[in-house]
């Protein structure tokens, strides 16, 4: 694992033993490790992967990721779906914000979905994300003026 170019993690939370725990997921193409932790936190990923891991982690927006760049990060888009549904169900101020990223996913898992169907190359896609990121910017700079607190939070991080 620590040797990958590509991990994504999880964590959830798990019973051991009657006591709090953490059951943390690590997987690459080849292996998929599961690590049962009394602790949660930065120094959990840090023995899985190590201090100086230099691939991709693919995880959510936890905080114990944020010690990876931003070039080294690659953000679960399932988590992002969940989260703009979460300010289109929040309705109000948020609604508009939610159903905005919510298209944009669509659209990303679409051209996504072409890719992997080999109906055009990375480059091609890479071309085709450029339209989605300029209109995915200006919706966390409109996101970040929200009156919606938690609209306005989640802008702001995923502007980070």
């Amino acid at each position: 694992m620590q040797q990958a170019d590509v991990v994504n993690l999880d964590e959830t939370g798990w019973w051991q033993d009657r006591r709090r725990a953490w059951l943390c997921t690590v997987g690459t193409a080849e292996l998929t490790l599961f690590w049962i932790d009394r602790r949660r936190g930065g120094a959990v990923v840090d023995a899985l992967l190590g201090a100086d891991f230099a691939g991709v982690v693919g995880s959510d927006r936890w905080s114990a990721y944020s010690r990876f760049p931003a070039e080294q990060r690659a953000l679960c888009h399932a988590h992002l779906k969940r989260d703009f549904q979460g300010l289109v169900d929040r309705g109000g101020d948020a609604e508009p914000i939610g159903r905005w990223g919510l298209a944009e996913i669509e659209r990303l898992f679409v051209l996504w979905h072409h890719f992997r169907a080999g109906e055009f190359d990375r480059q091609a896609l890479q071309r085709r994300l450029v339209p989605l990121q300029a209109r995915m910017g200006r919706l966390l700079r409109r996101g970040q003026e929200c009156p919606d607190r938690k609209a306005a939070a989640l802008c702001r991080e995923l502007d980070k």
